[in-house]
């Protein structure tokens, strides 16, 4: 098997296309959002415009820290698994490998990341804003951030999904039975 170099051009195609459906995923996420959006606001469902002052306090303040900090924490985490399984192929640790390979998140910071994203784009879309263009912005923007990341997070979740990876790592490692290879649940 030929292992694709970092000046190998395939490899540069083959990135420039996983990259782009990266980024064209996400902006059509984001673009429906606010096509959601501005038939929301244009129908006239958004708070009152007494209300944009505290509104707008309680999002940025509430939501957003709170996703901000949400959101650095699982992509640390998740990275950090990344770097692990990438170090265990280097150095051929078949243990480090198995420990790390089928690890995901809990399902609990799945539902927590959720829970404050969706409130975020919401609240974000109801200011009463003056202008279409404004609130269009404001919508896509946050939900395009917001997209991106959980789109990453994803790709950091699975390093298995890498073809660099993938290459590197012998094929047997891939198929073991984690259980049987720790001898957990036997007798």
């Amino acid at each position: 098997m030929t292992l694709l170099k970092k000046n190998n051009p395939e490899r540069r195609w083959r990135s420039f296309k996983r990259h782009t459906v990266l980024l064209s995923k996400t902006l059509c996420f984001a673009t429906a959002i606010t096509f959601t959006w501005y038939f929301l606001w244009s129908h006239g469902y958004h708070f009152a415009e007494d209300d944009k002052d505290i509104q707008i306090g309680a999002t940025t303040m509430i939501f957003g820290v709170l996703y901000g900090a949400i959101i650095s924490w699982v992509l640390l985490t998740r990275s950090d698994k990344y770097e692990k399984v990438l170090v265990s192929i280097f150095r051929k640790d078949l243990d480090t490998f198995l420990m790390y390979r089928d690890e995901r998140m809990l399902i609990a910071l799945h539902l927590a990341m959720g829970l404050v994203s969706l409130p975020l784009i919401g609240m974000i879309g109801a200011v009463p804003y003056r202008h279409m263009a404004t609130g269009a912005i404001s919508v896509f923007s946050v939900s395009l951030v917001i997209v991106t990341f959980w789109s990453v997070i994803a790709l950091l979740e699975d390093p298995l999904k890498n073809q660099w990876i993938r290459e590197r790592v012998d094929p047997t490692w891939l198929t073991m039975d984690v259980d049987g290879h720790f001898k957990f649940g036997g007798k």
